[in-house]
């Protein structure tokens, strides 16, 4: 049983199915015991690694063998590959046009000479391949449809939901006010908020006073802003500005390639004297709750549920 089990039931799979070739193309025939012992030979080599390693290099192979019986053919799976390259390559174009506007700085008659120029060429392809949308080129339409449903309710959502958040908090400036007249206890320690919003009291630090009516010592607003630059230099990575009672602001800066490190970036606020010990530091973050269904404006029904 284990030799069968280990070694006949894989040799038997996959030479079944590497002499299906032979109804296809009859020629390879020659080739089945060669190409069969080739793929065992990268099975059992993948198999010392783990399963997941062959999970990982079969799992694409299945989902491609899973597509073409979906679109019944390989000529059907092409059409839809023609149909979102060539939608691809237009949205391209119009994206070159934007970028050689506003970045590159072409006067309009050479950008839109450019534009009309190689989107004429993109639509022609793109239009012969629309006759075969019900063969299959549906899908890469559907499929951008779809994401571009939710990206823009996403980007949509998030906005509304910043309007509502920044609608229900107190400016921090009044909420400065309110420590001193209302002479709130104030316990040892360093506490650090994130907020997105500078000039906003984060939920999360109204709603500890709310409810424990103290606050600790020294309070660090922090926000992290990801630049539209590939990396941003340590010089100019922190920004720290005290704004009394005790609380500061840090603005940490980086780059869409660089992974933030707050703790590291913290403890670079000592060179602008405010020491922080990093192993003392509680670190609050705020968290929203959302519920679909109630009567906002600027989202429909099923975009608000959609978004949640």
């Amino acid at each position: 049983m284990l030799y069968g089990g280990t070694m006949i039931t894989p040799a038997i799979s996959v030479l079944s199915a590497v002499e299906g070739m032979q109804i296809a193309a009859p020629s390879l025939h020659s080739f089945v015991i060669p190409i069969t012992v080739v793929i065992l030979f990268l099975l059992f080599a993948v198999q010392r690694h783990g399963s997941a390693k062959v999970g990982a290099v079969f799992g694409p192979l299945m989902l491609l063998w899973f597509l073409v019986l979906a679109f019944r053919s390989s000529n059907n799976l092409a059409v839809a590959y023609g149909v979102a390259v060539n939608s691809t390559m237009a949205v391209i174009t119009v994206l070159a046009f934007k970028v050689a506007r506003e970045r590159g700085g072409w006067k309009p008659l050479a950008a839109g000479a450019f534009l009309i120029g190689f989107l004429a060429i993109d639509l022609g392809f793109l239009g012969s391949n629309f006759l075969k949308i019900p063969d299959g080129g549906w899908l890469p339409l559907a499929t951008g449809l779809g994401l571009f449903i939710v990206m823009t309710t996403w980007r949509r959502g998030t906005g509304l939901l910043a309007e509502q958040v920044a609608n229900t908090t107190t400016a921090l400036e009044t909420f400065l006010g309110r420590i001193t007249g209302e002479n709130i206890q104030r316990v040892p320690g360093t506490v650090v908020f994130f907020t997105g919003r500078l000039e906003q009291t984060p939920p999360a630090l109204q709603q500890l006073v709310r409810h424990t009516g103290v606050l600790y010592e020294r309070v660090i607003l922090a926000t992290v802003i990801i630049e539209q630059v590939p990396k941003v230099t340590q010089e100019n990575r922190l920004e720290l500005k005290e704004l009394g009672q005790g609380f500061y602001r840090v603005v940490l800066r980086y780059g869409f390639m660089q992974g933030p490190n707050i703790p590291s970036d913290l403890a670079t606020c000592a060179e602008r004297g405010l020491a922080i010990d990093l192993d003392q530091v509680h670190y609050i973050i705020g968290q929203v709750d959302m519920l679909a269904g109630r009567k906002q404006e600027g989202l429909a029904h099923w975009r608000d549920r959609l978004f949640v």
